[in-house]
């Protein structure tokens, strides 16, 4: 069944433009309406690739409403996920199949981001921001995702002038309940070739079908389909937060859409020796990720919770955050200091000791154990946060103890790390990575671009 959904989805594209690889950030992500969720709140995923590793998670302020996002360390001129104290949540991916070459100025992917968690309290005002720029320009090249307090759930599709909107709750836009994108826009691309029967189910063209190849050895498209084939198969039993965190944003499948032996999503067997990761979802470029958890209409927008992952989330672990905490734990942004998140530091360095050489794949020796101890700490931060959520939903929630469980769960997600890392120090990485700012760009990076008038960002500069 899966194989055969798999290929379905495939087929439901046409053809891909090449795109640049040096100018594209790599990222997966999927809005996921309250229909289709284990509870009725809404959900919004996206894993981050990028050639800057040092992510943090810090606060929002200085605008109309307040909040907390993950940014390249350092920089508070751009956002690359987050949500404010209203309830409303963003994140992006790439896609320059979107760029408009008279398009002149105007705020990039990131900085457009930061300014909708500033001003924007649900998707009617994303919208309305949306319309006026659409007049005033922007340097937007991305899928945007958004979910809010109201129970909205959908990606825009977004140029310089221009945005489609592909609505979650719509059935005939999203028959399943969710919406995936990774790097490439169906309205870039000219997507048709899918449509709905009476019963809601998918059926095949013979133009979508012809571009099956084409889509197929597409880096970017395996990503999505991948993605779409495990929230398809989650479906019938409805998704949650949990399935998010540790199946899909730690995923490693092979080009047929299979899992490998041994991780989340595979079989019960040992692990292969080398896991190659230029298509999976969860790869050697992943540096961070984010699951934000919405409310059900009249709930307090207080209690969206931010599942924030700093480093690759293989090797990393999820922390639960809220938008009305007046800080974000020191192991998440570094305090006072400049090295940025040490719980980001520790899962780099733990993801160092895997490293095949030439960074296309992962030694995969030792790591059932990793995986393991990890999967411990993360299931009782889930089942704590849990616990602490029902609480606040009859009690309500304040941002003294929102602060106080965010920081407790981010020490114990650092102590583990600490943990894992101090294990291995026993033997030398197979890979040791340069430093932070002279890294590399590899595989696909995010292109963004400076506002005329604006302080440019930390990742135009790097």
């Amino acid at each position: 069944m899966q194989t055969a959904i798999y290929r379905f989805l495939i087929a439901t594209l046409t053809i891909f433009l090449v795109v640049d690889s040096n100018n594209v950030e790599a990222c997966t992500t999927a809005v996921i309406s309250g229909k289709a969720t284990i509870d009725g709140r809404p959900l919004l995923w996206k894993n981050r690739d990028y050639s800057v590793i040092d992510n943090e998670l810090i606060v929002i302020d200085g605008g109309k409403f307040r909040g907390i996002a993950i940014v390249n360390k350092g920089s508070n001129k751009s956002i690359w996920m987050g949500c404010n104290d209203q309830g409303f949540c963003i994140e992006n991916s790439v896609s320059n199949d979107l760029k408009d070459p008279s398009a002149k100025g105007g705020l990039g992917n990131g900085s457009f981001m930061l300014k909708a968690i500033q001003t924007c309290s649900n998707m009617t005002d994303f919208e309305k921001l949306l319309k006026e720029t659409d007049q005033s320009g922007r340097a937007t090249t991305a899928n945007f995702g958004v979910i809010d307090a109201q129970g909205g759930a959908a990606i825009f599709e977004t140029s310089p002038k221009s945005h489609k909107k592909f609505d979650a709750n719509d059935p005939t836009v999203a028959p399943h309940g969710f919406v995936v994108r990774s790097n490439f826009s169906f309205e870039g691309q000219k997507l048709e070739g899918c449509s709905v029967s009476g019963d809601g189910s998918e059926i095949i063209t013979d133009a979508a079908q012809k571009n099956f190849e084409k889509v197929q050895a597409n880096a970017s498209g395996q990503r999505f389909l991948r993605a779409r084939t495990l929230l398809t198969d989650a479906v019938a039993d409805k998704v949650s937060a949990e399935f998010i965190l540790k199946s899909c944003m730690k995923d490693m499948a092979n080009e047929e859409g299979q899992a490998y032996d041994g991780t989340v999503n595979g079989k019960p067997a040992p692990l292969p020796e080398l896991i190659p990761t230029a298509t999976t979802i969860s790869r050697t470029t992943t540096v961070s990720a984010c699951c934000f958890v919405g409310v059900k209409p009249g709930e307090d927008p207080s209690l969206t919770t931010m599942w924030s992952v700093l480093g690759d989330p293989k090797f990393s672990l999820a922390v639960p955050a809220w938008p009305n905490m007046p800080a974000t734990a020191k192991v998440m942004n570094g305090g006072s200091t400049k090295n940025g998140s040490s719980l980001c530091t520790d899962s780099l360095a733990l993801r160092a000791f895997y490293f095949d050489k030439s960074r296309k794949g992962i030694h995969t020796n030792g790591l059932s154990e990793t995986f393991e101890q990890l999967g411990k700490t993360q299931d009782y931060i889930i089942t704590a946060t849990n616990h602490q959520l029902e609480s606040w939903r009859k009690s309500g929630i304040n941002q003294k103890a929102a602060l106080e469980f965010h920081t407790s769960m981010a020490k114990q997600a650092a102590t583990s790390l600490a943990r894992q890392v101090k294990r291995h120090a026993s033997r030398p990485p197979i890979f040791t990575p340069l430093p932070a700012d002279s890294e590399p760009v590899d595989e696909e990076v995010e292109s963004e671009q400076p506002a005329a008038a604006d302080t440019p960002s930390v990742s135009s500069n790097r």
